[in-house]
């Protein structure tokens, strides 16, 4: 029997439990859900367990997180080259510009961020940890048996009778 899945709502009572449902969001840790209003269980596929997932693409990619810088510090040359160009020209700007200066420093900022962390190795230690819980998670043999139900890749060492 196959779960039902979340897409933005609980698929028992409708309750939207999280606004701008993104489904290609990835986040590590049980797929399966509870809803808090009704207590129905489904499945969260933007949930990976790593042990069965392995990580999500490019997690520990510097190319990425330098697109990322260069297309913050784009953002923000862009932004200002029409701030400064408006108030040249009319003595006024639009705060539309100024926003995408912002986001353009915020994008940049954490785009040196995730870089620091994967060079020195914070981003490595982090998805270690989370791939120990997600170990944890699978030890308990129902839990396992029913992502394996589900259709996911489970490693046959979490499914046999015993679990050390």
């Amino acid at each position: 029997m196959n779960m039902p899945e979340y897409k933005g709502k609980c698929p028992n009572c409708g309750r939207e439990a999280i606004t701008g449902y993104e489904p290609r969001q990835w986040y590590y840790g049980s797929p399966v859900k509870r809803c808090k209003k009704c207590g129905f269980t489904y499945l969260d596929k933007r949930y990976h367990e790593i042990e069965t997932d392995g990580y999500e693409p490019d997690a520990l990619s510097v190319r990425r997180s330098g697109l990322a810088v260069l297309l913050g510090l784009g953002s923000l040359v862009i932004g200002t080259i029409f701030v400064f160009g408006e108030i040249y020209l009319s003595g006024r700007y639009h705060t539309a510009m100024v926003a995408i200066a912002v986001i353009g420093i915020i994008i940049a900022v954490w785009g040196v961020i995730d870089i620091i962390r994967i060079k020195t190795g914070l981003k490595q230690k982090k998805l270690e940890k989370l791939q120990k819980e997600s170990e944890k998670r699978l030890l308990d043999r129902n839990y396992a048996l029913l992502l394996a139900e589900q259709g996911y890749n489970v490693p046959e060492r979490y499914l046999g009778e015993t679990v050390k």
